[in-house]
């Protein structure tokens, strides 16, 4: 199964706010989608101390000046393969896990992922 498909069916299977194809719209306006063979992520940058409930929908935007965090609102498939392609680098990612925000240093889960391959 491709990794576009595999992050499909985590909307099918967790409660989300909005549907796939509302989110993916969203992510391709206001941050960033890359689909490879290999990985499917989608995400924005954020400030890390904004509101939870702001950081992750993604329909809100801040000027990226503001922000010092990359919100992962999806991952699918190599994560390793993943950081090569963030826009700009940041020191924090964020990422929702059993619907709890979580934030990490950015060279943390670099090192973390890459190692474990």
């Amino acid at each position: 199964m491709k990794p576009i498909d595999h992050a499909r069916r985590i909307y099918e299977r967790e409660p989300c706010a909005n549907s796939f194809e509302v989110d993916l719209q969203l992510h391709l306006a206001n941050g960033f989608v890359f689909s490879t063979p290999a990985f499917f992520i989608m995400g924005r940058p954020v400030p890390r101390g904004a509101y939870e409930d702001d950081i992750v929908n993604p329909a809100v935007v801040w000027s990226p000046e503001l922000c010092d965090c990359w919100h992962v609102h999806v991952l699918a498939g190599d994560a390793g393969k993943a950081w090569s392609i963030l826009p700009w680098p940041l020191p924090w990612l964020g990422f929702e896990r059993n619907n709890e925000l979580r934030f990490y240093p950015m060279a943390d889960m670099q090192r973390i992922l890459t190692r474990s391959k």
